[in-house]
């Protein structure tokens, strides 16, 4: 039996990026980082099914049916990269050379289209890679919350809310949760 030890609550800090090519590099690991993010939380969406013995009336087994995952996070810099990875449309401007929103101007993007084509491979780095334990969604489908607002006012971080939802690779994984140096791309 482990013997608790306060030194061992968990903190991890980390970073958010898409699509990296290759965990020995520093981050972004050969992909684009998100810029600045802050209150990262993994939740896992599972569900079961009960199986009740009517002779009984008591619950004598359960069936997992659904394993699910959702990454969220609240944006707190004006990065480009995030924007373009998040915001259905996005382009660079004429005269500023810089990345902003242009909503409404893709016809590939309007209503009724699949975010599955718009999926990127998701990590969350720790920033202490020898403790902490790294995230990687296989799949993972780039959302705004839905009724996602931006502060833009000087007292107040910008903080715009996202969540990246995991769906199956096309070899049916979803994600990892362990120590960077045992994923494997």
């Amino acid at each position: 039996m482990t013997v608790s030890n306060p030194r061992d609550i968990a903190k991890f800090p980390g970073k958010l990026c898409v699509n990296p090519t290759d965990l020995a590099l520093p981050f972004p690991h050969g992909g684009t980082g998100l810029g600045v993010v802050r209150n990262v939380i993994f939740r896992t969406e599972v569900s079961y099914e009960k199986v009740i013995a009517e002779e009984y009336g008591q619950v004598v087994e359960a069936i997992g049916t659904e394993y699910g995952c959702v990454l969220a996070a609240s944006l707190i810099s004006f990065d480009e990269e995030a924007l373009k990875e998040l915001f259905w449309n996005t382009e660079v401007g004429s005269v500023s050379g810089r990345r902003g929103v242009s909503e409404g101007a893709s016809p590939a993007t309007r209503a009724g289209f699949l975010l599955s084509s718009r999926s990127v491979v998701l990590l969350f780095s720790p920033d202490d890679t020898g403790h902490a334990p790294a995230l990687l969604i296989r799949r993972a489908l780039p959302m705004l919350e839905p009724s996602a607002q931006a502060n833009l006012q000087l007292n107040s971080d910008i903080a715009i809310a996202v969540t990246f939802t995991g769906i199956r690779d096309t070899t049916g994984r979803l994600f990892e949760w362990r120590p960077l140096k045992d994923i494997t791309l």
